[in-house]
């Protein structure tokens, strides 16, 4: 078996459903089913009003959007993904969708549908009209906002929906604003998209000094946000999610890609962690 070839089993169009019943509100209308025992485990991490473990309620949702975190990356660095490991010990090994471009695979992350349903099949940021996360949290009457890179496709493919937006031209001060936004403790759900890795990689090659910085530069801006919601969000119990799109491989060329359905393209780790709330 070459397991260069071998492809997650679980579909990346969970992720939707799954996020939906770990915050107890109707999923995208589409939706692939949750991972229920994703949601059993989470829950178990939150008190109840009274303090009681495995008993509470996701009331706030931090999601990371790390653009090209290949499998295979975390695999052969896992010394620099440590301080993401130790804080979000629950994972799935997802399979991304194809082609594996950025805008395809956010698409289906958040509509919890295959590209073919969503309408986005090749590297192009039209908006999307099928129901997704966005749609599902407003329904559920949920303060939300996306903060992501101005430009990029997050800031494309979902933006005529009535939600709170913050666009940035780099991915620090897309963070910065992100933790302000935290401290706020105004959004029951924040989205934060940044894309240095994927710049870095495509310039220079998947393992470029510039691309391996940019790596330790998106796990570093995950724990700034997992601490501004343990300082600020402390009332809250809060689920946190490191959640990339697609892989990555190298080209002959030197450079980096992807959209291929190779395993070093498809496979993803998500990571999913846990804040209870500590009055």
């Amino acid at each position: 078996m070459d397991l260069n070839t071998v492809l997650n089993q679980t579909s990346l169009t969970h992720w939707a459903g799954t996020l939906s019943k770990a915050f107890e509100i109707d999923p995208p209308k589409q939706a692939d089913a949750p991972l229920n025992w994703l949601v059993r485990s989470l829950r178990r991490d939150i008190r109840d009003s009274e303090g009681t473990l495995g008993r509470g309620r996701f009331d706030r949702v931090l999601v990371y959007n790390p653009d090209a975190q290949a499998q295979w990356l975390l695999q052969r660095y896992t010394d620099f993904y440590t301080p993401v490991l130790e804080r979000l010990p629950h994972f799935v090994p997802f399979r991304t969708v194809f082609p594996s471009f950025t805008p395809v695979c956010f698409g289906s992350m958040y509509t919890g549908v295959l590209p073919a349903v969503h309408g986005i099949q090749s590297y192009s940021k039209p908006i999307i009209k099928t129901d997704c996360m966005f749609d599902a949290l407003l329904r559920a009457g949920k303060k939300t906002c996306l903060a992501a890179v101005e430009g990029c496709s997050m800031s494309k493919i979902f933006i005529d929906r009535p939600i709170d937006y913050v666009f940035q031209p780099k991915d620090a001060e897309v963070v910065d604003s992100a933790i302000e936004l935290i401290k706020a403790d105004r959004y029951d759900w924040l989205s934060v998209y940044n894309q240095e890795y994927d710049d870095m990689m495509h310039a220079n090659g998947p393992e470029h000094e510039l691309a391996i910085v940019a790596i330790h530069h998106h796990v570093e801006s995950l724990v700034r946000l997992y601490d501004a919601v343990e300082t600020y969000w402390k009332d809250h119990n809060t689920l946190i999610v490191w959640g990339p799109d697609h892989g990555v491989h190298l080209m002959k060329e030197g450079k980096g890609w992807h959209g291929t359905d190779l395993a070093c393209d498809l496979n993803i780790f998500h990571y999913f962690g846990a804040i209870p709330a500590h009055k």
